[in-house]
């Protein structure tokens, strides 16, 4: 299989639905029934596209739609809860638990490419420096 150079919104679409696999069908989600439809929507606002295939860099594409897609998951299962019924038990704590780890993990791959997040590493200097011996003597003088 060739890596593509270019998706469209269906094919985004059913890229989402892959990548939540089996949740997907735990949540009754399909292509088809519009499940993705508003998903879609915000990563592409994230993006400032109108459609998938004006983004020219598919990580960054697919990152911002794996990040929509887990945390739009994760939202449709909050209300479910554990329970037990004619002998089975249902632990939808467990799904919730993988969609947010899932979601997580999504989320740092999409940090990569958002433009609206940096990290800024600053060199902080104390006035008293537990480390060295100038302080030292100026603590215990303060202590007597």
């Amino acid at each position: 299989m060739a890596v593509p150079t270019s998706m469209t919104d269906e094919q985004l679409k059913g890229y989402m639905h892959s990548q939540l696999a089996t949740a997907a069908d735990a949540l009754g989600w399909s292509v088809a029934g519009g499940n993705y439809d508003e998903i879609l929507i915000d990563a592409l606002l994230d993006l400032g596209l109108s459609a998938a295939a004006d983004e020219t860099n598919l990580r960054k594409l697919r990152a911002a739609a794996r990040m929509h897609v887990f945390a739009a998951a994760h939202r449709a299962v909050d209300g479910l809860v554990d329970f037990r019924a004619d002998g089975a038990s249902y632990n939808m704590s467990q799904l919730k638990k993988g969609l947010m780890n899932s979601y997580t993990q999504a989320l740092a791959d999409w940090l990569e490419h958002d433009p609206g997040y940096a990290v800024t590493v600053t060199a902080v200097k104390h006035k008293h420096d537990p480390y060295t011996a100038d302080d030292d003597a100026n603590r215990s003088e303060a202590w007597h």
